[in-house]
């Protein structure tokens, strides 16, 4: 007979084996956790976790919903949802399953940026801002919500104001070359092109293999 233990052991496992990247072993605990215990919402999250690593999108969103089912309130799960149908194309109902992230998690500051993400890759760029302004409001170490604001800010031809939030992702994440680059452009839409020589020195002695 299965004892409690044994269910709060593979669930352990299970995200013990998601975090260094064992994504099939974990997916294994998870179903045995689940074959036992097939409300606990937390496994089915962490199972669709584990199949979005791994590539299998539309496998993810199936175990995302089977959590939402039984904790409708689950804001992990709804921005796994958005997260995978984002990856499918369905632009729309990743937002939607944004909204319900941070419906039920305001303070979720990777839900406010995959929802201004998604909605600069529609080209909705003001409506972007204040997903990526809450962003940064709540984490601001967030490097990626500055350089994705800073592009939106550039879009829009706020030139001044993507050059701060350049500043903010590298002081951040110095090592991030995507955000060198694009900081030269942007001094080069301010005519401010002496400034530029120092992000050449400066990208080229960063390692070309730094991931950001």
């Amino acid at each position: 007979m299965v004892q409690p233990q044994d269910l709060q052991t593979w669930f352990s496992q299970g995200n013990t084996l998601f975090s260094i990247r064992r994504y099939d072993s974990a997916i294994d605990r998870f179903d045995k956790l689940l074959a036992c215990e097939p409300k606990h919402y937390q496994a089915w999250c962490w199972r669709g976790c584990a199949q979005y690593e791994m590539g299998c999108h539309g496998e993810a969103i199936a175990s995302f919903e089977q959590a939402l089912k039984i904790q409708p309130k689950y804001s992990l799960a709804w921005l796994g949802k958005g997260t995978a149908q984002a990856k499918l194309g369905d632009p729309d109902g990743a937002i939607a399953s944004f909204d319900q992230a941070i419906k039920f998690d305001a303070k979720d500051a990777k839900a406010w940026y995959n929802k201004g993400h998604t909605l600069s890759t529609l080209y909705r760029y003001k409506e972007s801002l204040p997903c990526f302004d809450k962003a940064t409001a709540l984490n601001p170490t967030y490097y990626r919500g500055w350089f994705s604001r800073a592009v939106a800010l550039a879009t829009l031809r706020r030139y001044e104001e993507a050059l701060e939030s350049l500043e903010r992702a590298l002081k951040n994440k110095p090592s991030c070359h995507y955000a060198w680059n694009y900081r030269g452009v942007v001094l080069t839409k301010l005519n401010r092109h002496e400034e530029r020589s120092p992000v050449l020195i400066r990208r080229s002695i960063t390692k070309p293999t730094t991931q950001c």
